[in-house]
C-alpha cells in the first residue's frame, strides 16, 4: 500500500454526459464501483435572493450569498451506492483500497473544507494537502485492523453527527430521502446519536434496534448505501430539504413551553450557554434587558427540550440571537418570519440565508464589535431591530 493515499472528490467521478445538477438522473460508474439513484426532485431556489437578506448591515452577507448560489454544484436527492469500500473513523470517511484514495465531496457530506480540517486535526504527523496527498488514511488503516461486513447496509455516519444544526440541515433531509426511497432498512450504521436526536429518528419511524455502531474503527462493507446531500455549499435544495422539514414538523407533537416564554418576538440568549468556544456578547445582561423592554421573550434554548423549542418557533414571528445552531429552528416558523443574526465579524455564516431563502423568511445580520472586550452598542442594536421589525 502507498504511504500517501490520494484525496479525491466524488464530483470528479460523475461522467461528463450527466448534467451538472444531479436532480433526476441515475448514473453508474463501474470504474469506481459507485452508482447514484435519484429519489426526489431537488432544484435550486428560484426566488430572488435579494428579497431574503435585508438590512443595512447585511451587505457582505448578501454579496457572499449571491456569489455562492450562482456557483454550479452537484445537489442530488437520492442514494449513492459504493461497492467494497472501507470506512474510517467515527465519521465513516470512505476509502477505496484498490485505488488507494479517500473519497470526499459535498454529495457525501465531506466538503473539502471540512475534510481538510478533519484530517489535519486527526493526523498524527504531516500536514493535509488537498492538491497532493495526506497521511491520515494510511496512518489510521495501518494502526487498526479492517473488519469486513457482508451484505448491503446503510451508512448514516457523517461529519456533524453530534451537532444540532447539522442534524437539521444534513441528517433530517437524508433521513427523508432514505424513507422516500423505500429502501429496506434492516441495518443502519450511525456511530454517534446524541440524546436530543432520538426525537428525529422517531419522526422517521427508525427503530433503535435498526441502528448500529461501527463494528470497528475501520470497516469495509460489501455494498453501502449513503443518502446524498440535498445541498451544495450554502445552496439548499428548494424541494427536498423543505419537504423533509415539513415532514418533521408534522410528526413532532406540541409540547407546552414554560409560562412566560412564548410570544411573537423571541430573543435566544447564549449568556448561560457553555457548549461553544466562540466568544459571546460582553454586555449580555444589558442586551437581554433591551430585548425585554422591546417586548421580546428572552429564552435560553438549551433549557428547553427539542419539542419545546419547535413549539416556541411555531408561534414566533421575529427571532433574534447570536449566530449558532439554535437559530436554525426558524425552520419551524410559518413562512414570512423574520430572523436577526448577531454575528462575529470574522464569520460569514450563510446557512441562515439559505434556510430563509427556501422557506420564504427574511434575515438580517448585525456584526458584533471587532474588539472582543467591547460592549455591543445598545443604540446600534435598537436601529438594527427597527430595520428587522419594520
Amino acid at each position: 500500500m502507498s504511504n500517501n493515499p490520494a484525496f479525491h472528490q466524488i464530483e470528479n467521478f460523475i461522467p461528463s454526459p450527466y448534467p451538472g445538477e444531479m436532480i433526476a438522473s441515475d448514473l453508474y460508474n463501474p470504474s469506481y464501483r459507485m452508482a447514484y439513484r435519484a429519489v426526489n426532485v431537488n432544484t435550486v431556489p428560484t426566488t430572488p435572493a435579494s428579497a431574503t437578506i435585508i438590512g443595512s448591515g447585511s451587505k457582505r452577507f448578501a454579496q457572499a450569498y449571491d456569489a455562492n448560489i450562482a456557483t454550479p454544484g452537484h445537489m442530488g436527492s437520492g442514494l449513492i451506492k459504493l461497492h467494497d469500500y472501507s470506512y474510517i473513523g467515527p465519521c465513516a470517511l470512505p476509502y477505496d483500497k484498490y485505488h488507494q484514495w479517500a473519497l470526499v465531496g459535498e454529495p457525501i457530506f465531506w466538503g473539502p473544507d471540512f475534510a481538510k480540517w478533519y484530517c489535519e486535526t486527526h493526523c498524527a504527523t504531516g500536514t493535509f494537502n488537498a492538491e497532493k496527498h495526506y497521511r491520515f488514511a494510511s496512518e489510521f488503516i495501518s494502526q487498526n485492523r479492517v473488519r469486513s461486513v457482508a451484505g448491503e447496509h446503510v451508512i448514516l455516519s457523517a461529519p456533524g453527527q453530534d451537532i444540532y444544526g447539522h442534524w437539521l440541515i444534513d441528517f433530517i433531509p437524508k433521513l427523508y430521502t432514505l424513507t422516500q426511497s423505500e429502501t429496506k432498512l434492516d441495518s443502519i450504521y450511525l456511530e454517534h446519536i446524541p440524546k436530543w436526536a432520538h426525537i428525529f429518528l422517531q419522526a422517521f419511524e427508525l427503530a433503535p434496534n435498526k441502528l448500529k455502531s461501527h463494528p470497528a474503527k475501520v470497516f469495509s462493507v460489501e455494498s453501502a448505501i449513503i443518502p446524498s446531500s440535498s445541498k451544495s455549499g450554502y445552496r439548499l435544495g428548494a424541494q427536498n430539504i423543505k419537504n423533509a422539514w415539513q415532514h418533521l414538523n408534522s410528526q413532532i407533537l406540541p409540547q407546552p413551553v414554560p409560562a412566560g416564554l412564548s410570544g411573537e418576538k423571541i430573543y435566544l440568549s447564549r449568556a448561560q450557554f457553555s457548549g461553544s468556544t466562540r466568544r459571546s456578547i460582553v454586555n449580555a445582561t444589558e442586551v437581554a434587558q433591551h430585548f425585554a423592554d422591546r417586548g421580546y421573550k428572552v429564552v435560553a434554548p438549551e433549557r428547553l427540550s427539542v419539542a419545546q423549542q419547535f413549539q416556541l418557533m411555531r408561534e414566533a414571528r421575529v427571532v433574534v440571537g447570536e449566530d449558532g445552531s439554535a437559530l436554525h429552528n426558524i425552520i419551524f416558523s410559518n413562512s414570512g418570519a423574520k430572523l436577526g443574526v448577531l454575528s462575529l465579524p470574522e464569520r460569514t455564516n450563510l446557512w441562515h440565508a439559505g434556510i430563509c431563502h427556501i422557506l420564504g423568511h427574511t434575515v438580517a445580520f448585525m456584526d458584533l464589535p471587532e474588539n472582543e472586550t467591547e460592549d455591543l452598542s445598545i443604540p446600534a442594536l435598537a436601529s438594527f431591530l427597527d430595520e428587522l421589525e419594520g
